[in-house]
């Protein structure tokens, strides 16, 4: 993945996390590793957590990232879903909203 797609990613995953708007120790650091497994330099984790809102358009953010990048999203989605070891229904709502988005633009 490019930067643009690390940045995205996070941020995606991040939406996720924050769909309960609570953001637990393990959530955060799941976050943290995937940053670091990502290899995010420190100025795209910066732009990427700087991105980060329950609010932002999913469509948008899943159009701009590459198809590599879609399909690691949705590889991690259930992971993300289940960090803190429990998934929630507003993560499930936010989960199946981004499969339905990269099913839909292939």
């Amino acid at each position: 993945m490019d930067s643009n797609d690390r940045k995205l990613f996070i941020q995606l995953v991040a939406q996720v996390l924050i769909a309960d708007a609570i953001l637990s120790d393990d959530e955060h650091d799941y976050l943290e590793s995937l940053i670091v497994k990502h290899g995010l330099t420190p100025e795209e984790r910066k732009e990427a957590l700087r991105g980060i809102s329950m609010d932002s358009p999913l469509e948008e953010r899943i159009k701009s990232l590459s198809p590599a990048g879609r399909e690691a999203l949705v590889n991690e989605l259930m992971t993300t879903m289940l960090a803190d070891g429990k998934a929630t229904r507003n993560e499930r709502v936010v989960v199946e909203e981004i499969r339905t988005l990269v099913r839909t633009l292939g």
